[in-house]
């Protein structure tokens, strides 16, 4: 399952994946539903050997085409962000070297997990929503190991079209273009460009191999009609893309 968020600046970051530890986020809602799954196996299946649960969390931001980790002091982020390499060519997986995966072994270090990477999200460019942010849950048992991206991607690019903001909007819709491309190539049946943005190859797995859930976030507010609208309609460009989920 992968839930995308797309939508207008200020909305989309209120009410969807920036929480407090008082107003739950969609993140820390997938989290809680997921320890408390852990909580009712272990209470049916206790003492089995292949019942051991291991869950980790990576946090990873792609501002301008660079990838960097949500997790760690943004001191120590590489000048040119975190490198992106195929793990194994005969399934195409795509990994980014250098990422944290944070282990939690119960909901509270996850939600610590989530508020942390939250703030080191925007204490920087903190008047620009203009980035792609994946949250990536890794649940592990001895028979199988799974995971969930959770993607907020960046705001509507309407109404700064000059200096930084023209940059940020032209590697925005790079990759919303990207995005719409491979979904359209998966369906078809044609080569599916997933190395054309970095969200693609970071989302590879779950576009061929996953169930996946677009939300766009949208305001009645007059001030947010050209915003919404975008969204609206790159959802819509969507629509006819989805693709069933295969076996890996």
């Amino acid at each position: 399952m992968l839930p995308c968020t797309d939508g207008y600046d200020g909305y989309r970051n209120a009410n969807q994946m920036n929480t407090t530890h008082s107003s739950r986020g969609l993140i820390q809602r997938e989290c809680k539903e997921l320890f408390a799954n852990i909580r009712e196996r272990r209470s049916t299946t206790e003492g089995r050997e292949d019942e051991v649960h291991e869950v980790a969390i990576q946090a990873m931001k792609i501002y301008r085409e660079q990838v960097n980790d949500l997790l760690v002091n943004r001191t120590f982020w590489p000048d040119y962000g975190h490198l992106i390499a195929q793990v194994e060519r005969s399934s195409g997986v795509f990994t980014c070297a250098g990422i944290t995966s944070f282990p939690c072994s119960t909901y509270a270090e996850a939600e610590d997990c989530i508020l942390r990477a939250n703030r080191n999200r925007f204490s920087e460019f903190h008047h620009t929503g203009k980035a792609h942010v994946i949250f990536r849950l890794l649940y592990t048992t001895k028979a199988t190991s799974v995971h969930l991206n959770v993607a907020d991607l960046a705001g509507s690019t309407i109404g700064a079209p000059m200096g930084a903001a023209l940059g940020e909007g032209q590697h925005i819709r790079m990759s919303f273009t990207s995005l719409r491309d491979t979904m359209r190539a998966m369906k078809s049946g044609g080569h599916a460009p997933f190395r054309n943005s970095k969200l693609t190859m970071l989302l590879k797995q779950s576009i061929e191999h996953g169930h996946m859930a677009f939300l766009a976030t949208v305001s009645p507010a007059s001030i947010c009609h050209d915003g919404s609208l975008a969204t609206l309609r790159f959802i819509d460009s969507l629509k006819p893309s989805y693709t069933a989920p295969t076996s890996v």
